[in-house]
């Protein structure tokens, strides 16, 4: 693995966990539902830094494959700290936060319910509380 891409790809996860914590202690809910979308903005900078210094390594010139290589290494990086830590924080520190999923899972059905009918939102609630819980339950598992 390339030093550039996995110092990077750690700064971007721990960023993002910092960011994770700052936005759970605000709002467990904002946690699950807008905070994942704040957590690209460091994932990106990463990525770009990576690629822009590998490319300073190759004296000005980087092929796309090598640019590709370094962003996506630190995009790797990140995923696996990433999933590490909300799974820390789902089973360790807040089960609760397993039930807060549903309800915000709950609450984006109905916000569709327009689109799929009163019929369709009954029927994915129902299937969304049947297999949230297999879902996590394989997911728990997978980390013993």
């Amino acid at each position: 693995m390339d030093n550039i891409s996995t110092r990077n790809g750690l700064f971007a996860g721990i960023s993002a966990i910092i960011i994770g914590l700052v936005i759970y202690l605000i709002s467990p809910m904002g946690f699950l539902s807008w905070g994942g979308w704040i957590t690209i903005i460091p994932v990106v900078y990463f990525m770009v830094a990576a690629a822009k210094t590998k490319r300073e390594e190759e004296e000005g010139f980087i092929s796309l494959r090598a640019a590709f290589t370094a962003s996506w290494l630190v995009y790797l990086l990140y995923s696996l700290i990433s999933v590490l830590f909300t799974y820390v924080m789902m089973n360790i520190v807040d089960p609760s936060l397993i039930d807060t999923a549903k309800q915000v899972s709950i609450e984006a059905i109905e916000k569709m319910s327009g689109w799929i009918g009163e019929q369709g939102t009954e029927a994915a609630i129902a299937e969304l509380e049947n297999k949230i819980l297999t879902v996590w339950a394989i997911f728990s598992l997978a980390f013993l």
